[in-house]
């Protein structure tokens, strides 16, 4: 059976709801509506959704047939010991067996793609494999050992509790992916999904012991204070909260007083740039004077005072500055909107309530680690590498 996945390390918006993966290679999509069987046993266009042909319950049969899992893939049975350890049990941890296949199965396509790259050696692979599978068996075996805690942690009134849940859950899952015939919810799901109708009622059971575990157990020890949010905003409120304006710019440059007259007379007859383009300009004339993008300030000094103080659309000059005569324009202006403390305080607390969550997920899952029953990590990883190595690595 293969693992259910959980993230320590997850967003600020899991605080609200944890979240554990799912076992299969694909999810379900629980909103895809079923069409109602027909009363004539045919397959007939659904008035409300066209694109879908109403089953008739007669013809289940038909359906399971059409339905029927492909076989099983084969492992590399060209290579000479291609049967070697097929499914061989690689460890335990908290008395459960992992099974080489439990911990292959994700990463196979990824093996895979290793192996196929130009110029792969067995010692490559084998070095890259190894990283892959250590990543893998850590977190089976840090799944195991939190799920294990977590159905410890359940009272009796609990587990009742639970039971009606996953009977409610069954019976979801057998109305939209069966229209109530188990068969033909195993079927469609195992197509789908990658798990059998048993198999997605365990994983959202495991699912549920272990998101009300990780609330108990770490977010209460999550405490931002007033203080605390005070002191972020802060500390990153010129970068994060109140950012200055960004501009296109476009210059023009000239030397002398005459030049300044001709410009002055142009930009009365046409657009900057435009101007900006006529080989009187002597700064970049053949870009019309394009100075730059995503520009915040200029060298400090008068052009720049005088930039800062032009909208969008609105030009200065000239400005004497350096022994030449500038005009500058602004072609573009962005100016992030400004945020205050009051407007910003949910998303800083939510950042800070994340942080806090990941200290304490990084030191429990250290304590896991240290104190859970399972085999050596390292004995389980080089059995998988050797493996990984018989069924996916290179032959040369």
């Amino acid at each position: 059976m293969k693992p259910l996945h959980l993230a320590l390390a997850i967003g600020a918006s899991a605080l609200i709801g944890l979240q554990a993966g799912c076992r299969g290679k694909g999810n379900i999509d629980a909103s895809n509506p079923l069409t109602r069987p027909a009363d004539d046993g045919t397959l007939v266009r659904s008035p409300r959704h066209p694109g879908q042909l109403v089953i008739a319950q007669d013809r289940e049969a038909q359906v399971l047939a059409e339905l029927q899992p492909a076989p099983p893939p084969v492992w590399n049975d060209e290579q000479p010991d291609a049967g070697y350890a097929l499914n061989a049990m690689v460890g335990q941890v908290n008395g459960q067996a992992i099974y080489a296949n439990t911990v292959l199965f994700e990463i196979e396509d990824q093996l895979k793609a290793i192996a196929r790259r130009p110029n792969m050696t067995r010692a490559a692979f084998r070095d890259q494999a190894s990283r892959l599978i250590a990543a893998r068996v850590q977190q089976i075996v840090l799944d195991a050992l939190i799920y294990g805690e977590a159905e410890r942690d359940l009272s009796e009134g609990e587990q009742e509790g639970l039971k009606q849940l996953v009977k409610t859950k069954r019976e979801e899952l057998l109305r939209i992916w069966g229209m109530g015939s188990p068969t033909l919810a195993d079927m469609r799901l195992k197509q789908e999904t990658g798990l059998t109708l048993e198999e997605t009622v365990e994983d959202w059971r495991k699912q549920a012991v272990v998101q009300k575990y990780l609330r108990e157990k770490l977010l209460p020890r999550i405490n931002v204070t007033r203080r605390d949010i005070e002191r972020y905003y802060r500390e990153h409120e010129a970068e994060e909260f109140r950012p200055g304006a960004t501009r296109t710019i476009r210059i023009i440059r000239v030397y002398n007083e005459e030049d300044v007259q001709a410009v002055d007379r142009l930009l009365t007859q046409a657009p900057f740039e435009e101007v900006a383009r006529n080989p009187i300009n002597l700064y970049k004339p053949q870009d019309g004077g394009l100075f730059g993008e995503g520009i915040g300030q200029l060298r400090d000094g008068p052009l720049n005072d005088a930039m800062l103080e032009l909208q969008e659309g609105e030009h200065a000059g000239p400005v004497r500055m350096g022994g030449a005569y500038w005009y500058v324009f602004v072609e573009q202006l962005d100016a992030p909107e400004h945020r205050t403390l009051q407007q910003a305080q949910i998303e800083i607390e939510n950042k800070l309530r994340n942080r806090q969550y990941q200290v304490l997920s990084e030191k429990y899952r250290a304590d896991l680690f240290r104190f859970g029953s399972y085999n050596s990590l390292e004995q389980m990883i080089d059995e998988l590498v050797d493996i990984a190595m018989n069924r996916y690595a290179p032959r040369a």
